[in-house]
């Protein structure tokens, strides 16, 4: 479910840099505003969105958002397709 704050143990699995879906580590970063950045699982199997707010290396806050696949926007930093530009994927971990 997208919206609801998680919970703490999925908290603690963002700060280590892994995602809470998938247990894979690694995210591409995605728009942000103010304290808070949006971050997509980086395992192209999974590709859950998470808005989080990080703050002395600890995520505080965060919630999962619409993925792409779910009606979500596409972001800047997503991975091109077969033929087009290589872009830019930033990374967070």
């Amino acid at each position: 479910m997208t919206g609801d704050q998680l919970p703490q143990h999925a908290l603690d699995t963002l700060t280590r840099g892994h995602c809470p879906v998938c247990e894979q580590r690694g995210f591409i970063i995605g728009p942000q505003g103010g304290a808070a950045i949006n971050i997509e699982c980086a395992f192209l199997d999974c590709r859950a969105r998470f808005n989080v707010v990080m703050f002395g290396g600890r995520c505080l806050m965060a919630q999962e958002i619409e993925c792409e696949a779910q009606g979500g926007s596409v972001w800047p930093s997503a991975p091109a397709s077969a033929g087009e530009g290589s872009g830019h994927s930033g990374s967070f971990s």
